[in-house]
């Protein structure tokens, strides 16, 4: 049985991706109190950017 070979940018990519997702998440659990104290706004947006543009 042959191994499959894994492009590393590509596992690279998918990571990222895996992790851009992990911080949305986390970004929109939030309360409202909260989120300008913490800036959640504008780190939402950027890594809701940087996924798409990750996507891509």
């Amino acid at each position: 049985m042959r191994v499959p070979q894994i492009n590393p940018a590509q596992a690279s990519r998918d990571k990222l991706i895996a992790k851009l997702e992990r911080d949305l998440k986390a970004l929109q659990k939030i309360p409202p109190h909260q989120r300008e104290a913490e800036l959640a706004d504008v780190r939402q947006e950027a890594a809701a950017l940087l996924l798409a543009e990750t996507r891509k």
